[in-house]
């Protein structure tokens, strides 16, 4: 307790006598020729950079990284709700839901299991980019694999949220129906291998 409460805050101003645990950052990083050459290295990063730009690659190339920067940060802005619903879903399975409830509702055969985690996939409005952090939550909670498998893989496609999206987009079809029953068939009895 001593050593914590006569810590400084700046790891470059510790004292001689508590040098043991930090000597390597005191000695290395924290000198001032470290600091000088670490801001020269980003200077030049950032110079080469500016060049690299401005005279050294062709308007063709620079402009495929445009649109590559372009097409990654859209797909990022239209990914990134559907990820804070999923961390928000995993936040309230982990305050709302005990471990003893989760063990006493999971099937113990691994077909079973696995069935309930395709309906699982019917009741959580998760995407597949919300999927891992529920599916994680749920294994820290308990989850038997088979389930969290099964959930895994069906949940992308036949949660709520696709059904009634799928349909306002391209409407509804004898085909569709065919492609949620095989999906949903499909996805838990891989699971249960």
């Amino acid at each position: 307790m001593q050593f914590v409460a006569n810590l400084s805050p700046l790891p470059c101003e510790i004292p001689k006598n508590q040098r043991s645990l930090y000597a390597f950052i005191y000695d290395n990083v924290c000198g001032k020729a470290a600091q000088f050459f670490f801001i020269l290295f980003v200077a030049l990063i950032l110079v080469g950079v500016t060049l690299l730009q401005a005279y050294l690659l062709p308007t063709l190339l620079w402009q495929r990284m445009q649109a590559f920067v372009t097409i990654f940060l859209g797909i990022f802005i239209e990914a990134a709700p559907f990820l804070v619903a999923g961390a928000l879903v995993s936040g309230l399975i982990a305050e709302f839901m005990s471990p003893d409830l989760l063990q006493r509702l999971s099937p113990r055969h691994p077909l079973l299991a696995s069935v309930a985690g395709g309906l699982l996939g019917l009741t959580f409005p998760v995407c597949e980019c919300g999927v891992v952090p529920v599916t994680r939550r749920l294994y820290r909670k308990g989850l038997p694999i088979p389930t969290g498998i099964a959930f895994l893989l069906s949940a992308p496609v036949i949660n709520p949220v696709v059904i009634a999206s799928t349909y306002a987009a391209y409407g509804w079809s004898v085909r569709d129906h065919g492609a949620l029953g095989a999906g949903w068939i499909v996805r838990p009895t891989i699971a249960a291998r």
